[in-house]
């Protein structure tokens, strides 16, 4: 067996463990097919077959020789291994072969020839001889032999050729539905398949780069997607100046524009080759399920050994994952490949669980075509609308904390309330209610309560939400079957209506708590805490909507715009700071209770103080015939013990009522 063959082979044992498919019934065997191909196959075997034929004539050729030359070997000994009597079928397209393998196993799969297809590419060209040929048409790296590891590096200004790579790169292609039956885990779905030709020349490609353009926009026409869809690019950039440099083109011209990324620091590419060189006819399969994993595992893989990315710079202005992996949502990735004699292709992969969104904006956008328009308008009416609600909901929020500022400082001006247990019986509050009353018998202060009651109440709603929902997105993407994710639904709907329940039971028992009813600072205090940090949210929010909405309006960038955009495609990170926010505010809430209430208890008693002196004094003072209240001497009086015995602290408060208004008489 060729060392290409072997690599398919190991390869595919791999591919199929993980895919948990291991056919035994005579119709999933049937049903399961190969389409594995080579660019060159084996250059050893034809190098030491010509030699031993040469010094020993045709009796020193192995019978096997020939058939260790067919590239369709690699598709047969699998299909022999397993017993798979589907399509069995190769491809040899140079440097495309992968890519071309994995596309067309997909339509054979669509018309109905497969459930089950094992796909890719395999080859072994580390040899002399390949070596040679390569640098002798310009296109292997000779400028880093003293740094191997440094050789490959796609998209920086001193790259200068690819480095040889071999082995092998399958995957195992499945109609989706049968996928989703046997309960799969579903990497990715291929969604679209774009082919094209330079027509141009044998080994060099055209520098304005039409025809990886072509197969680029022919992938994302199939997939029904459009350029902005795309989140990376899976780049074939061998590292040679030529090619890097057309196919920087051909994604730039594809990706920026109407229906594209505004800018081209928003398109993700990066090239795999400057970890694992140039696998030839391995190249696009393997490249593919880098494209596959990006979405599966939301990260880019990095471009190695890219530090100056150009030649020239002004033309290399994308996201080319320097050095290091970033982490980034991925729900379309492209992947492409291209090879000598100008063929070209490139495969469009999706995230399962988001196609239908991604679609009806897809038909969106061709209706928008016609309509644009009205598309504008409306999404301008929406950011209006959403805005507006946020900032009127921040103003009205504000007032009522201006008016719960002022209930605070006049509930400080009285006379502090001894007791004040006034309970009301409530009628059809339900078992849950009485159950939480009883839990929060044991509970001595308010100030423990409301924290508790905060975070249930601002943590309930928002965090069952984002679980189910997210169990659901999961639970699709691993391949669940359909009609178990349309259950999620009515799951959803019952949790929402029982976590409602148990929030509104809770809220309503801490509410109409005994201790509750007794400390209406407490009650005041808390609802100025989270009013505050409502206002804070809303308006924020609510400024970045705005913001955001004149920006789209008024078409405009950089400087605190660039900011602006950054912020609105962020609203994941903002919407933690908000959660952030409230558990922040709400500690530093409890933590300062404390101190704050001992401080305003002690303003309390001592107004409450002043407040029986003056009633005291007066009375005193009108009997002895001392003063006349028609001067308003008893307010002065006030004032005067309010402003400097009691702020001096003249009077012990510990002392009898009497003795206290005896030291008061006597001041005056």
């Amino acid at each position: 067996m060729a060392t290409f063959a072997q690599y398919a082979m190991v390869a595919s044992e791999e591919a199929l463990d993980d895919a948990g498919w291991r056919p035994e019934t005579a119709e999933d065997l049937e049903a399961t097919g190969v389409y594995v191909g080579s660019g060159i196959g084996n250059f050893e075997d034809v190098y030491e077959t010509s030699i031993a034929y040469d010094k020993g004539g045709y009796k020193k050729v192995s019978p096997l020789f020939v058939p260790r030359l067919l590239i369709n070997l690699a598709a047969g000994h699998i299909s022999m291994r397993f017993g798979f009597k589907g399509p069995n079928h190769a491809a040899t397209t140079a440097c495309t072969t992968g890519a071309h393998a994995v596309g067309d196993a997909s339509r054979l799969i669509a018309f109905g020839d497969a459930e089950v297809i094992v796909a890719g590419g395999a080859e072994s060209c580390i040899h002399p001889l390949a070596m040679a040929g390569f640098a002798r048409a310009r296109s292997l790296a000779v400028d880093w032999n003293d740094r191997p590891c440094e050789a490959s590096r796609p998209f920086d200004r001193s790259r200068a050729g690819f480095v040889i790579g071999e082995g092998a790169g399958l995957v195992v292609l499945e109609e989706l539905e049968h996928a989703k039956a046997r309960g799969a885990r579903i990497y990715a779905e291929l969604k679209g398949y774009g082919l094209s030709a330079d027509a141009y020349h044998m080994t060099a490609p055209r520098e304005d780069g039409e025809g990886p353009l072509l197969a680029m926009k022919r992938a994302l026409k199939h997939a029904e997607l459009r350029p902005g869809d795309v989140d990376y690019v899976n780049a074939h950039a061998t590292s040679t100046a030529l090619g890097d440099a057309a196919e920087n083109r051909a994604i730039k011209s594809l990706l920026l524009g109407e229906h594209g990324k505004d800018k081209p620091s928003q398109i993700n590419v990066s090239s795999t080759k400057g970890a694992v060189g140039h696998l030839l006819g391995a190249a696009g399969s393997l490249e593919a399920i880098f494209a596959i994993l990006s979405i599966y595992n939301s990260t880019l893989p990095p471009t190695l050994n890219l530090e100056n990315p150009g030649d020239p710079p002004e033309d290399f202005d994308c996201n080319y994952t320097p050095k290091t992996a970033q982490e980034q949502r991925v729900d379309v990735a492209l992947s492409n490949s291209f090879g000598f004699g100008g063929t070209n292709a490139s495969l469009c992969f999706t995230n399962v669980v988001t196609i239908t969104s991604i679609v009806v904006a897809s038909t969106a956008a061709a209706v928008s075509s016609k309509f644009g328009a009205f598309s504008r308008v409306g999404s301008i009416i929406g950011s209006a609308v959403s805005a507006s609600f946020l900032l009127l909901l921040g103003a009205m929020n504000a007032y009522i904390l201006f008016k719960l500022v002022q209930q605070l400082r006049r509930l400080a001006r009285q006379q502090q309330q001894q007791d004040g247990s006034n309970t009301t019986a409530l009628q059809g509050t339900g078992c849950l209610f009485y159950l939480f009353k009883k839990a929060f018998a044991v509970i001595d202060r308010p100030w423990k309560m409301y924290p508790l009651g905060a975070l249930f109440g601002l943590g309930f709603d928002t965090s069952s939400e984002i679980a189910l929902l997210g169990i659901s997105a999961v639970q699709a993407a691993k391949g669940t079957s359909v009609w178990l994710i349309l259950i999620f639904p009515v799951l959803f709907t019952a949790g929402m209506c029982l976590l409602d329940t148990i929030d509104g039971a809770l809220m309503l028992s801490l509410y109409t708590s005994t201790e509750l009813a007794k400390d209406d600072v407490a009650i005041l205090y808390y609802s100025v805490v989270l009013t505050g940090v409502t206002v804070v949210v809303a308006g924020v929010i609510g400024c970045v909507q705005l913001l955001s909405l004149v920006m789209r309006v008024g078409n405009l960038e950089g400087g605190v715009w660039d900011g602006v955009k950054v912020a609105g495609d962020h609203y994941d990170v903002i919407g933690g700071a908000v959660c952030g926010s409230f558990v922040v505010f709400g500690g530093l809430g409890v933590l300062i209770y404390k101190p704050w209430r001992r401080r305003f208890d002690l303003q309390r008693r001592q107004r409450s103080f002043v407040s029986e002196a003056q009633e005291e004094i007066s009375t005193n003072m009108l009997a002895d015939g001392l003063v006349s209240t028609r001067h308003g001497t008893v307010k002065a009086v006030g004032n005067e013990i309010e402003s400097d015995t009691v702020a001096k602290g003249e009077i012990d408060l510990d002392k009898p009522k009497q003795a206290r208004v005896n030291e008061v008489e006597r001041t005056v």
